[in-house]
């Protein structure tokens, strides 16, 4: 659970200026001096961002800061840094960011149980902002302590969705969380999974969704639109977008 992990030290209250660079670096600071993580994996970090652009802002004024496991990631972990001045990382639609956690995953499962915590509480705005505003870190166990775990309802029979980010581990997760809302809303039975952008290229799903900034990278791919609908989001844990794109996709494709 994400109280097992955020512990009090791997909270941070920033008062300075930072740029996005060196915001990941202070995020990522608590891991790093509990050698959670590697030297190597926040660099991973920052070039991730610059490669793929700022994927891991992923909601209005949030960021979830990772990289694979294997760029450095000795240990599950989980930090947070509220700062502020909000620090720019060039994001059309989030922009600026006041709250980023930083993620060590050593799997592509152990981390789960953290992000649904996370992505229960970060999907509600109300909560979000109060996260932004919290001064002390009686106030963010609070807020921690209110998280719920979602659950898997219905796995596949015949829909088959892909959700991808960068690394495949904590953006296209908490898509995927929000994803489930709208699936389990409507009554829709679907496989749900979530992968890097590199492997996504391979893979054959009915369905991919990602964020927005990545439809460059798409373009390059060779995937059939026949086959492989391309649904992309400027808020990917909003279940709102989801549903207002997702089911007309659906819709058209005759899986409701």
């Amino acid at each position: 659970m994400i109280q097992d992990v955020l512990s009090d030290d791997n909270i941070l209250f920033e008062k300075g200026d930072f740029t996005w660079q060196e915001a990941i670096e202070q995020v990522a600071k608590p891991l790093l001096e509990k050698k959670n993580i590697t030297e190597g994996y926040v660099q991973a970090m920052i070039e991730d961002v610059k490669k793929y652009g700022p994927y891991i802002v992923i909601g209005p004024h949030l960021a979830l800061a990772h990289a694979r496991p294997e760029d450095g990631a000795n240990q599950l972990g989980l930090s947070l840094a509220i700062f502020q001045t909000p620090v720019h990382f060039g994001h059309e639609f989030n922009d600026p960011v006041k709250v980023i956690f930083c993620l060590s995953a050593v799997d592509s499962y152990s981390h789960l149980n953290i992000m649904k915590s996370l992505v229960s509480l970060i999907r509600k705005e109300d909560n979000l902002k109060k996260l932004a505003d919290a001064s002390n870190i009686q106030m963010v166990k609070k807020f921690c302590l209110q998280m719920i775990q979602r659950r898997k309802n219905n796995m596949a029979k015949k829909l088959n969705i892909l959700f991808v980010c960068g690394a495949g581990l904590g953006s296209s997760f908490a898509a995927q969380m929000a994803a489930e809302d709208v699936l389990n809303k409507y009554g829709i039975d679907a496989k749900l999974d979530h992968v890097d952008i590199s492997t996504a290229a391979s893979v054959g799903p009915d369905v991919i969704i990602t964020a927005q900034n990545f439809e460059k990278q798409f373009a390059q791919f060779s995937i059939d639109p026949e086959k492989t609908a391309l649904v992309f989001l400027k808020n990917i844990v909003s279940s709102q977008e989801i549903e207002e794109k997702l089911l007309p996709v659906l819709r058209e494709r005759n899986f409701i």
